[in-house]
């Protein structure tokens, strides 16, 4: 029988609901929130200014949000806002992950915009980007919402992504919907498209935990984390692990810390003491469903399928729409020798996401291992239709099926 190669890719489905509130021009929108938008510059250690972009004041929150990147590497922070310029302000909260940093508001006169909520938005809406591109402060340009992304490049993460232009220096600024409320933060562009930039849920900023950052032994162990998931993505494990290891030595409460050293340590083929890292993980934090599926993924590569097959089970307990932990335990099922099991779950990976070609490919040699064989070809024949690479090799699949198929007819 071929060897079969399988990929794993994560897309999720999402439900969206259509507003139906009283509009507001892109002057309207500008005028309400143009002075929520202030600037962010960031200094080195030796005193230098290192970079500069856009930040929003959320006043009923008493935060401003920005990117941690443009902070990433330096000491102190500078922000100017239509009121006042605070210097070295405090910051409440940090996640390199998602690329955000939140920083203590006074208590002051600031504007007060609405929030909206990202769950909710729809592709095709108008957007309202204002930032400081190039430092211009509060440029207001517009689009629509022309996506909504699970994964972007090599960041497993959601995001708008929206026609708005954007520039270096727009980083950190507002993305408003027609009825003036903030849906999202600017926070990358693709070099290679055009108008082809993103923005971080709105929503997904206030899951961060408040936390003392006054330190700067913390402020470096920052800079450690965001070097360590540099490495991990160059394949430098253990370079990786050893900066890990130091940022766990300042936020040794922190899941993710041990997450991504068991990443690097899986990396490296040491499946046990992955393990032991992703346990950790969860201790912390009992719902931290990376560690789940990380640690699944370490048990997968060490054959102990039925303790991966119960981490991907815990996950799709908690997230039924969740169509990696679905397709990845599909595939331990099928290792695992279990087809039916299998096939079920490459079937519920179809409902939610019908173009999900190596679904098809695997039920497919599930039903084979079944003697299924008119269903099996039917499916590697999806897959050659949704991704057409495939037909070289999945033809002599085919052959070969449709051979056996007759011959027990």
């Amino acid at each position: 029988m071929p060897k079969f190669t399988i990929t794993l890719i994560l897309v999720n489905i999402l439900f969206l609901k259509t507003s139906h509130s009283q509009e507001l021009s892109s002057m309207q929108v500008y005028d309400l929130c143009k002075n929520s938008i202030v600037v962010v510059n960031a200094y080195g250690f030796d005193g230098d200014k290192e970079s500069s972009g856009s930040g929003v004041i959320l006043k009923e929150k008493g935060i401003i949000i920005t990117n941690f990147h443009i902070f990433s590497g330096s000491e102190k922070l500078e922000i100017i806002t239509d009121l006042d310029t605070l210097i070295n302000p405090e910051i409440y909260g940090v996640d390199i992950e998602r690329d955000i940093l939140l920083i203590v508001l006074p208590d002051k006169d600031y504007v007060n915009i609405k929030l909206g909520d990202s769950k909710n938005v729809k592709i095709g809406e108008k957007v309202i980007a204002i930032g400081n591109p190039l430092g211009f402060q509060q440029t207001l340009t517009e689009g629509v919402l022309s996506g909504i992304r699970e994964k972007v490049s090599d960041i497993d993460k959601k995001f708008l992504q929206i026609s708005a232009s954007l520039s270096k220096g727009s980083s950190g600024g507002g993305i408003f919907n027609t009825k003036g409320e903030l849906i999202g933060i600017s926070s990358l562009g693709m070099k290679e498209g055009q108008n082809l930039n993103f923005a971080i849920p709105i929503d997904e900023v206030f899951s961060i935990e408040k936390s003392n950052y006054t330190d700067k032994k913390k402020l470096e162990a920052l800079n450690y984390f965001l070097k360590a998931m540099e490495l991990l993505e160059q394949g430098k494990n253990q370079e990786s692990i050893d900066f890990i290891s130091k940022y766990i030595i300042e936020f040794p409460e922190d899941p993710k810390g041990y997450n991504y050293k068991g990443l690097a340590l899986t990396g490296r083929k040491l499946y046990s003491d992955a393990i032991k890292e992703f346990d950790k993980s969860i201790k912390l934090k009992i719902d931290f469903f990376p560690a789940y599926l990380n640690r699944a993924d370490a048990y997968y590569k060490s054959d102990n399928f039925e303790k991966c097959i119960k981490d991907y089970s815990y996950v799709i307990r908690k997230d039924p729409q969740n169509v990696y932990a679905f397709f990845a335990r599909g595939v331990a099922n099928l290792k695992y020798s279990e087809e039916d099991d299998a096939i079920k779950d490459f079937t519920k990976v179809i409902q939610l996401d019908k173009d999900y070609w190596q679904a098809y490919v695997n039920r497919g040699i599930a039903y084979y291992e079944e003697k299924q064989w008119e269903l099996a070809i039917i499916d590697w024949k999806t897959a050659i239709s949704l991704e057409p690479s495939l037909k070289p090799e999945l033809s002599n699949w085919i052959q070969n099926a449709d051979v056996k198929w007759q011959i027990n007819y």
